[in-house]
């Protein structure tokens, strides 16, 4: 069959649309609905852009808030890594005073104590005590060697006895 002309005439351009009265015949509708169902569907597919243009903004900026964030992680570690090196120095500056203060407070007690008789002197008492020392584990080790043949003694005994039982 052939296709009817319509009664409507359309001018339809990006931002608005005229319509004429009569009716379309390809589907049987009044022109005017069958425009007002096109702007309806334009109108809902830009309302749908627009939001999708939103939500891309709105993500794009919690990209940015995150991109500082993380930025500003990096810059932290950095600092905390500056920071861990200082107390490092610290503590080894802090370390060196508090052994500079003992020796100080150990050579005020030598000082001010009446029966020190001076560094000869101490070297002569450490000497001593060196040999004491060294004369004590002497002693101790001829003990455990007395002891030793002791035990190689007895053991030696016994076995002469049990082959002498043997025999």
């Amino acid at each position: 069959m052939p296709e009817a002309e319509s009664h409507t005439s359309t001018v339809r351009g990006p931002e608005s649309s005229h319509t004429t009265t009569g009716y379309d015949l390809a589907d049987g509708q009044p022109a005017a609905v069958n425009v007002r169902q096109g702007e309806a569907r334009f109108d809902a597919e830009e309302e749908r852009e627009a939001a999708l243009r939103a939500e891309l903004q709105g993500v794009r900026s919690i990209n940015q808030v995150l991109e500082g964030v993380l930025s500003s992680l990096d810059r932290a570690k950095e600092n905390m890594a500056v920071v861990s090196r200082t107390v490092q120095s610290a503590s080894a500056l802090l370390d060196t005073w508090i052994q500079v203060l003992s020796q100080t407070e150990h050579n005020q007690r030598l000082m001010l104590n009446p029966s020190w008789q001076g560094a000869s002197q101490d070297v002569v008492d450490i000497e001593k005590e060196t040999k004491f020392r060294q004369q004590a584990a002497q002693r101790k080790e001829m003990e455990e060697q007395r002891r030793r043949e002791a035990r190689k003694l007895a053991t030696e005994q016994r076995q002469s006895r049990n082959e002498a039982l043997e025999v």
